[in-house]
């Protein structure tokens, strides 16, 4: 239970973050919070569980914290209109170069992205960890 409780607390202090200084970030801090940031926290957590059934937990558990972080933080974004200026902000138009931000984090598309992303890493994770404690099991038996 210390773990979701934990990730509780980090994911409010991510979204709160994310909602107060979006207009301020720059897109690289801007893609390194909202995707890598809570992939690793999520690695980490996972692979740190000391049992097989919270290392599980942890796996299935915090993609779905993950997923609802995203869900508040795309809903107040666009519900408060900052998620629109920041993408008048970054789109850039160049002769040879185009960078587009959607204008809508609740496409279809965009959501699969994190729904996928988010429970890969965990699956992969799991399954590290889950190796690396059978061979352990292997190596002490």
């Amino acid at each position: 239970m210390l773990i979701f409780s934990l990730s509780l607390v980090f994911y409010l202090l991510l979204f709160f973050f994310l909602t107060q200084f979006l207009l301020v970030l720059p897109m690289p801090v801007f893609l390194l919070l909202l995707y890598f940031v809570p992939i690793g926290f999520n690695a980490w957590m996972t692979y740190h569980q000391k049992t097989s059934r919270s290392t599980l937990l942890s796996a299935i558990g915090l993609p779905f914290l993950s997923m609802f972080f995203f869900l508040a933080f795309a809903y107040l974004s666009r519900e408060n209109g900052t998620w629109l200026q920041f993408v008048e902000l970054h789109s850039v138009t160049e002769e040879d170069l185009t960078v587009e931000i959607a204008e809508n984090l609740f496409e279809q598309t965009q959501l699969f992205f994190m729904v996928f992303v988010y429970s890969a890493s965990s699956a992969l994770t799991y399954f590290i960890r889950k190796s690396q404690q059978m061979k352990k099991g292997v190596q002490h038996a």
